[in-house]
């Protein structure tokens, strides 16, 4: 009975992580291809459906670099905006 019971947990587990790969597929094909760049996934891995996940060319190790390259360029930016609207005054001081 209880090996029919953790069958039956694995195959529902299967089938969740399934449908939530399928449901972020769609998400996914939405996005524009410099989206999908950005993100580091793979339209041609996206097409061949939830088979070819993680849909992403080379090494998975790449993306987080571009997410925190991403974060400290955005964090940057705000820097570079708070600096630009301080007057000369505001900046000697």
């Amino acid at each position: 009975m209880f090996q029919l019971l953790k069958s039956f947990a694995k195959n529902y587990e299967n089938h969740m992580v399934n449908a939530g790969r399928a449901q972020a597929r769609r998400v996914l094909l939405t996005q524009s291809d410099r989206a999908l760049e950005d993100m580091g996934i793979s339209r041609h891995l996206l097409l061949k459906g939830t088979d070819a996940w993680p849909w992403r060319d080379g090494e998975m190790n790449i993306v987080p670099s571009r997410i925190e390259a991403k974060r400290v360029s955005r964090d940057e930016k705000r820097a570079i905006r708070e600096l630009r609207a301080m007057s000369n005054a505001e900046l000697n001081d």
